[in-house]
């Protein structure tokens, strides 16, 4: 990491805009994008399996959710694993493509491989999630695990700082995100949040697209 990017994380938290500018009339390391990814994306995997709701309807399916009952090695390649990968799809590949296309019907400018750039610096909030989801997994073993309802004590304390700082850090990237948008397309913020909007669309109608064929498909097998 050179100097310029060592700011870079410091001064894209609050003018983000500016240094989305410098990064692309710069030269971004490869290798640094994908550890934001996956940084980012072990955040979001960490925040889906940290201290969640038992959600059981009945005192038979208590803890129907298999993670309990996984060996912790395990959990950590789940993590780990996980969110590489969930980094490298959707942060670095599939997100940015969406963006790109969908932000050429409002009229946007920008490449792939910009909006790549871009989308990915955006979401160094997220890498910092990740980090600290990381050092809660080390700390606290399995217990990151345990169910909200059954969090008590100080680990109660740890598990709800861990939900508000996930919950400002994912608002922060949004935000940053349409920042990085707009500057890539060179269109407004507003242009940007159709874009976002309009690309979760997209993709929630192919979900249910895919979903359905699938459904027909077994029905007719």
């Amino acid at each position: 990491m050179n100097q310029s990017e060592k700011k870079a994380f410091l001064r894209i938290w609050i003018a983000p805009r500016e240094t989305i500018r410098h990064i692309l009339n710069s030269t971004p390391t490869r290798t640094l994008l994908l550890i934001i990814v996956a940084l980012a994306g072990i955040g979001s995997v960490a925040s889906s399996l940290f201290f969640q709701p038992d959600l059981s309807f009945s005192p038979e399916q208590a803890n129907w959710l298999p993670f309990d009952d996984l060996p912790f090695t395990m959990v950590w390649a789940l993590v780990l694993i996980g969110g590489f990968l969930l980094g490298l799809i959707s942060m670095y590949w599939l997100t940015p493509w969406l963006y790109t296309m969908v932000g050429k019907w409002f009229k946007g400018t920008g490449t792939f491989k910009q909006m790549q750039i871009a989308y990915v610096w955006a979401n160094v909030p997220s890498m910092v999630f990740g980090i600290i989801s990381l050092l809660c997994l080390i700390s606290l073993g399995s217990s990151v695990l345990t169910p909200a309802a059954e969090v008590s004590g100080a680990l109660l304390a740890v598990s709800l700082a861990y939900s508000y700082i996930g919950t400002i850090f994912t608002i922060w990237a949004f935000v940053l995100s349409l920042n990085t948008i707009s500057v890539v397309h060179q269109f407004s913020r507003w242009s940007s949040l159709g874009t976002v909007l309009l690309s979760i669309i997209l993709l929630i109608g192919f979900v249910l697209i895919l979903s359905l064929i699938t459904v027909v498909i077994i029905i007719i097998l």
